[in-house]
């Protein structure tokens, strides 16, 4: 009887077995994988652009739309006579009561030297349901969209921006030109 009550008593303190071991080293590579696969795809959204162009695509927007082209007291109505002075090539000289100063677009945003800035209103005036065109003030200051612009500034100001997708961060406000609804879109990169 003394070799049943060893024979048990081993059975009961054996230590892990190939297939606990197996079991194991499976769950751990399932979880690390899962965590390989699903951290990238939650962090996707900030990958971008850096920190930095998002802020200040975000800042310019506001300011532009708040602000440099209109009256601070009136958001996101833009006067026709500061917006055409601030697209004009060269950057015009502001008239009295537009809030930007003259110089380059880098200056008259606020950016630093390094960085490029592309700064376009859109909207679609023909209600044709093309899309968003780049619009125009006209000499004699009525809006149009750039393809029946006949002489008028373009409301697009800055450098093309790459080619190459997610190499730039865009802001979007939509903004009132003279009663028209428009899309004013910051690019940096």
């Amino acid at each position: 009887m003394g070799g049943r009550v060893a024979e048990s008593r081993d059975r009961r303190d054996r230590a892990q077995t190939t297939l606990d071991f197996a079991v194991g080293v499976s769950l751990f590579l399932i979880v690390f994988i899962s965590v390989f696969i699903f951290v990238p795809g939650t962090l996707q959204p900030f990958a971008e652009g850096g920190q930095e162009e998002i802020v200040s695509a975000n800042r310019v927007a506001d300011s532009l739309s708040e602000g440099l082209l209109g009256d601070p007291a009136g958001p996101h109505t833009l006067n026709a006579t500061c917006t055409r002075e601030f697209f004009k090539d060269g950057g015009g000289s502001p008239p009295d009561g537009c809030g930007f100063e003259s110089g380059d677009l880098t200056k008259r945003l606020g950016l630093k030297d390094r960085q490029f800035a592309n700064v376009t209103i859109r909207g679609n005036l023909s209600n044709d349901g093309d899309g968003a065109d780049i619009l125009c003030i006209e000499s004699s200051g009525t809006l149009a969209e750039r393809d029946n612009c006949s002489g008028g500034t373009e409301l697009r100001s800055g450098a093309s921006p790459p080619k190459r997708s997610g190499t730039s961060v865009k802001a979007r406000r939509t903004v009132d030109i003279d009663g028209t609804d428009a899309t004013l879109i910051v690019e940096l990169w």
